[in-house]
């Protein structure tokens, strides 16, 4: 690969509009690329999706525009050599097979390369990239050889006009057909017409960025001027004639980019006016000559109207125009929605401090009012020497200063109550800012998926639920590479090769569900398959083999104990090494990736019926609600969505198995760990004078107590992440303040206990 460095500068500094410019192209091309490669993957499975095709074309056309707008020359000069093979495949000179898409997507990613080369002030050069040139341009120059007319296509194969002379639209019987189709299935169809910004700098792909803002949520019916006419020159006034399910307004609230779009006029059609239109003409009908459709009743006017002709009488405003969008989003770079999350941070660290003032005034006015009841109510005076109108004086004027304090601690409360309403609804909302749709994650799986069932001779179907799901954007990149991980296994452990699958009576294509769910304030996901599942015994044969474990331990494990060794490092039960999976790494690396971001993998499976992985994870990674805790003076803190319930010991309930103590709760015996043994090495024991608390807690499928001496209660808690090179201790994850300014760190539960159990559940009675 060759990178050639340029200078972005004119003279001695960029220009600040055309970096702009060039950033907003760069973020609408990174985001055109995906939906290209989606589109790619559909049209593999149906080739004559029209729908797919004309975006697939349409992506390589904004792209090009875009790319020459900002001079980025190479984009430009690629793209435009891929469109003209999408328009051969537009207009049936071209059939697409598996082939075609193969270096189709081939070519996506050296688009995406070369955007990423202009991210830093380079131009991206490869070899490859030459050899794909080669072959397009091979493929576009003997498919043009061969190509004949096609009559099945509705793109016209030269430039044609569609407005008469006198400005009428110039409808065919078949557009007439459609239009009819569209109202009988009780579909809206509408007439829009579109006045376009001259100095807009990205002019020239405005009709295709709205053709693709429309074909989301319409069918097109005609497009005035055509597609072929909007490539060759720009028009100021383009006409889309759509059926749709949606309404007008939410159509022109889409379309209506205030850079882009100056005015939108529409009419409806119904099956009135479709009957209007179709009778007007009835000798040019029989002709098959075009129905002409008069578009003056559009009238787009704003610009042209003279400046000193003032109204007779207030205007009514038209309803079918759109001069002025309320925007409902709105884009903001990510660090400055960081930088708010920070203030945001200090400002809960804040209220946690006045949460902690409020509890102490609490306690001193219930204080001072016991220790003065007396006083209050009357019955005794203080001691005070004087004369007896002073003494009076002063009880009174005391009276009146702790009535004050009394009715200030009262405000106080109420003011920190109003102060973590606030709180609670500005942390709900930038959380809500942080969140993104997991479909971000989720569609750079197909291709993968796509290129190892090629590479293994394997048929699979990905199946994709729960797109609109949303993860906080700090997890996208975490959960990136374990999802890699859980998807190549599938494909390479979990489905069989076709043949097998047909001896099993299975069918041919094997099936991957990767789906996304919220639940409660949990995201899961879960990665499931119908292939060979995993079998216990074969974890368990190659564990006593490889002496991973003890070997009388191994025998009298469960099967969902042992499905938890494959999470093992470097346990692996594949009989070749290849470029996907066997090397012993991968799903300990897994678990320990989703651990990190605070969340746990499950396994379940069926011999022969498939797998299942599911993976649970917090809403956020930044602000969590955690219960404070106190082990030995130092404040800790358990995120509650780790918490079952709370229990205050009782001595008489605890049993000792084997040296390990066990709490039993409501007729179940639960495995128990005690903080202050776990991080001091303090012995753990229990009298019936002393007050210890059990935090039940889940690991896997299987409850565990942890024993703590001091609960705080539930806070809002500030995640600050710890310096690994610095601090380094199993169980804690990270750090956080608390209320009255002391540190606290953040306990990792699931690690905890792991750890518990994988050094044998040593007697907490030791020192």
């Amino acid at each position: 690969m060759i990178v050639k460095t340029f200078s972005p500068y004119r003279g001695n500094r960029m220009d600040d509009f055309t970096k702009e410019l060039e950033q907003d192209f760069l973020e609408e091309a990174f985001s055109l690329i995906d939906n290209l490669e989606s589109s790619l993957l559909q049209l593999e499975h149906n080739p004559g999706d029209t729908k797919s095709i004309n975006e697939v074309f349409r992506v390589a056309h904004t792209i090009k525009g875009g790319a020459g707008t900002v001079g980025f020359d190479e984009i430009q000069e690629f793209t435009h050599l891929i469109e003209d093979i999408l328009d051969m495949v537009r207009k049936n000179k071209l059939a697409l097979t598996t082939e075609t898409i193969t270096v189709l997507l081939e070519c996506r990613d050296i688009i995406e390369r070369m955007l990423n080369a202009r991210t830093t002030g380079a131009i991206y050069e490869d070899p490859r990239t030459y050899q794909i040139i080669d072959i397009l341009s091979k493929l576009k120059f003997s498919s043009a050889d061969a190509a004949k007319p096609d009559a099945k296509s509705t793109a016209p194969v030269a430039p044609q006009s569609q407005m008469s002379g006198d400005g009428k639209l110039l409808l065919t019987n078949d557009d007439f057909t459609m239009i009819n189709d569209a109202l009988s299935k009780g579909r809206n169809v509408y007439l829009m017409k579109f006045l376009l910004n001259e100095s807009y700098e990205m002019k020239e792909v405005s009709s295709f960025q709205l053709y693709s803002l429309l074909n989301d949520s319409s069918e097109i019916i005609k497009i005035i001027p055509s597609l072929d006419e909007l490539e060759i020159k720009f028009y100021n006034e383009v006409i889309f004639i759509i059926s749709s399910d949606k309404d007008e307004n939410y159509l022109k609230d889409k379309t209506f980019l205030h850079e882009m779009v100056v005015q939108i006029n529409s009419i409806k059609i119904d099956s009135k006016k479709l009957a209007e239109l179709e009778s007007s003409s009835t000798s040019q009908a029989n002709n098959q000559s075009p129905e002409k459709v008069n578009t003056e009743e559009l009238p787009v006017t704003g610009e042209n109207t003279p400046a000193d002709e003032a109204p007779q009488e207030p205007e009514q405003k038209d309803d079918t125009s759109v001069e002025k969008r309320n925007l409902s989003t709105l884009r903001v770079e990510s660090w400055k929605v960081d930088n708010l999350l920070n203030l945001l941070g200090e400002l809960v660290i804040t209220k946690s401090t006045f949460t902690q003032l409020d509890n102490d005034f609490d306690r001193i006015s219930t204080d001072v009012k016991s220790s003065l009841k007396e006083f209050l109510n009357g019955i005794m005076r203080l001691n005070l020497s004087g004369e007896p109108d002073m003494i009076s004086e002063k009880n009174k004027s005391l009276l009146n200063a702790l009535t004050l304090m009394f009715s200030s601690f009262d405000v106080f409360s109420e003011n920190i109550q109003k102060i973590n309403r606030i709180s609670s609804s500005l942390q709900e909302n930038v959380m809500n800012m942080r969140m993104v749709p997991i479909q971000t994650v989720f569609t750079r799986f197909p291709r993968l998926i796509r290129d190892i069932a090629s590479k293994l001779d394997k048929k699979i179907d990905l199946i994709i639920e729960g797109v609109e799901t949303e993860i906080d954007k700090g997890m996208v990149d975490d959960i990136f590479d374990p999802l890699i991980h859980l998807l190549r296994n599938a494909v390479d452990h979990g489905i069989e090769i076709p043949a097998k699958r047909k001896a099993a009576n299975k069918p041919e294509i094997g099936k991957i569900i990767l789906k996304a769910t919220h639940e409660g304030d949990s995201i899961v996901i879960e990665v499931s398959d119908d292939g060979n599942g995993i079998d216990p015994e074969v974890l368990r044969a190659k564990a006593i083999a490889s002496n991973t474990m003890d070997r009388n331990l191994l025998q009298k494990m469960s099967h969902r104990e042992l499905l938890g060794l494959i999470f093992l490092p470097g346990f692996s039960t594949a009989k070749e090494v290849s470029n996907l999976s066997g090397r012993g790494v991968g799903m300990d690396i897994v678990r320990k990736k989703i651990e990190e971001i605070g969340g746990n993998v499950g396994i379940s499976t069926v011999k022969g019926k498939g797998t299942k992985f599911i993976i649970r994870l917090p809403l956020t990674l930044a602000i969590i609600q955690g219960l404070l805790i106190v082990v030995e003076g130092m404040y800790y803190v358990i995120p509650v969505a780790s918490v079952e319930e709370t229990v205050i010991i009782d001595p008489k309930n605890l049993k000792d198995i084997n040296g390990t103590f066990a709490l039993e709760l409501r007729d179940k015996l639960i495995p128990i760990l005690a903080l202050k043994n776990f991080f001091y090495g303090l012995p753990f024991n229990i009298q019936d004078n002393t007050k210890e608390y059990c935090i039940v807690t889940k690991y896997g499928e299987r409850q565990v107590g942890i024993i703590v001496s001091e609960v705080i209660g539930e806070q809002d808690i500030v995640i600050k992440p710890l310096n690994t090179k610095l601090i380094k201790s199993p169980g804690i994850s990270a750090a956080t303040i608390v209320g009255n300014g002391d540190i606290g760190y953040i306990i990792d539960t699931s690690q905890i206990i792991s750890y518990f159990f994988k050094v044998g559940m040593k007697t907490q009675q030791e020192g």
